[in-house]
């Protein structure tokens, strides 16, 4: 979306490939936290932390096929890192847990 001047010499929004901006348009930014109308609560920081070390840092894998089960940590020394992943597992755990 940018915010553009018409024919008229008026400003209007305005759908805009990049290839059709020109030099005095503006671009419009939604910068509200629920800008898709999502009806999906925040994420909490704990959750959030938790899922980015778990994608950056770490692994899920299972040894067995006939039995299988599921490990899941990650690879990395940092003691502060190890305990936000610690908290984060236990939480999503209790979550679970909460469910059944």
């Amino acid at each position: 979306m940018a915010l553009t001047i018409n024919q008229n010499g008026k400003p209007c929004y305005q759908w805009k490939t990049i290839s059709e901006l020109k030099e005095d348009d503006y671009l419009v930014i939604n910068l509200n936290e629920n800008q898709l109308e999502s009806k999906l609560n925040n994420v909490e920081e704990w959750e959030a932390r938790f899922l980015g070390i778990l994608v950056s840092e770490g692994y899920i894998s299972s040894s067995d096929v006939k039995c299988p089960y599921y490990r899941i940590g990650i690879t990395n020394t940092d003691l502060q890192l190890i305990k936000d992943f610690r908290v984060g597992l236990e939480n999503s755990l209790k979550r679970v847990r909460s469910q059944f």
